[in-house]
């Protein structure tokens, strides 16, 4: 039930970061600017991904064999 509670709104935190997909939006983000600055604007990307942590379960033990039967 309190997995339930949480509303249609609520959403499981990812185990993994979406990295690839994440780069793929950047790439295609930054088509209409100059060379040099989309070199800098990779390397600092690629600096806060190395950085990047998944988040913690929002999902008690519970929850979580509660959802995997759904």
């Amino acid at each position: 039930m309190s997995l339930l509670n949480k509303g249609l709104g609520f959403a499981i935190a990812p185990k993994n970061l979406p990295i690839e997909n994440m780069v793929c939006s950047i790439e295609d983000g930054i088509n209409n600017i100059l060379f040099e600055d989309k070199e800098t604007l990779r390397q600092e990307f690629s600096l806060i991904l190395r950085k990047a942590k998944a988040p913690k379960s929002n999902l008690r033990k519970e929850e979580q064999i509660s959802f995997k039967s759904l």
